[in-house]
């Protein structure tokens, strides 16, 4: 995979992929990075080049309990009832995220 991405490395491949872990300077070193930068600098290129740049945030709903009573109160059946409702959520929220990941890793693949 490496050489396909940087066919300069394809003679001596064998000395890179030794199973290593390569950090910072010393990849930068081989070649297998262009430059080191900082996460923000990154983003900040990207916004400034007009490319599509993503902020996820992780939402967290209160959580009722499946048996018992929650924390407001309710009992069985209605617990019961608000927690499949509650999973039914997260899965169309999940699927919302999915959908939304897939367009960008479609975005950076035509790149």
């Amino acid at each position: 995979h490496v050489v396909k991405a940087r066919p300069i490395l394809e003679d001596g491949i064998d000395a890179i992929a030794t199973g290593d872990v390569w950090l910072g300077q010393d990849a930068l070193e081989v070649g297998l990075v262009d430059r080191i930068m900082a996460s923000d600098e990154y983003i900040w290129e990207k916004i400034q080049n007009g490319e599509r740049v993503l902020k996820l945030i992780k939402y967290q709903r209160p959580r009722l309990s499946l048996f018992g009573s929650s924390r407001y109160g309710y009992g069985m059946p209605g617990v019961f009832r608000s927690s499949l409702q509650l999973v039914s959520a997260t899965l169309t929220e999940f699927k919302t995220v999915l959908q939304k990941l897939n367009e960008v890793l479609d975005g950076i693949s035509t790149h």
